[in-house]
């Protein structure tokens, strides 16, 4: 209800209407209502998660991509939990714009994830040189932690990965600030 919701009356002003020259005959009437509403409202319980899920979706570009446990989640959360607000909530019409703009681009992100992924974080095992006396030595696979390939997808510095590290926080920069204007 209006009255125990989070808009507040601030005041009305009844006039007449632009063009009307009837003398106490009244076709329209002119009026202004106006709100009042808090901005921590929509920006601190909406704006303000929203957007640190975006900005934690876009993590994942700067670990390595061996790492996939924390590149995981912080490709696949982010959109799963937009994806249940989107479906699971009645947004207002500002609410749900910006719910598809963050919704598109941790889908982005979530491909972005998978690509590097596919390329492959190929693990490489590395026989040791036997020499005649370790020959009775039982065969080993050398594989340390956190050696991984260092191919063209999975390097520190994938082109991919420094692509999206640029792209990603631009492309929503540049949406916040028409957001801001148009709405």
């Amino acid at each position: 209800t209006l009255l125990s919701g989070p808009l507040q009356f601030e005041h009305a002003v009844a006039g007449d209407c632009v063009g009307n020259y009837t003398y106490r005959t009244y076709s329209c009437i002119d009026v202004v209502v106006t709100f009042k509403a808090s901005f921590w409202t929509t920006f601190g319980r909406f704006f303000l998660p929203s957007a640190f899920l975006v900005v934690f979706s876009f993590l994942h570009m700067w670990l390595h991509a061996s790492w996939l446990v924390p590149r995981s989640f912080s490709a696949v959360i982010p959109f799963c939990i937009f994806a249940l607000i989107f479906l699971f909530s009645n947004p207002k019409p500002h609410e749900s714009c910006w719910l598809i703009f963050c919704l598109i681009i941790t889908f982005f992100s979530l491909i972005e994830f998978f690509i590097v992924l596919c390329c492959g974080v190929r693990r490489e095992t590395r026989l040791p040189t036997y020499t005649e006396d370790a020959a009775h030595k039982a065969q080993q696979i050398t594989k340390l932690p956190g050696d991984a390939t260092n191919t063209s997808c999975t390097a520190a510095l994938s082109p991919l990965d420094a692509i999206g590290r640029i792209l990603f926080p631009l492309v929503s920069i540049i949406f916040i600030i028409l957001f801001a204007f148009l709405f």
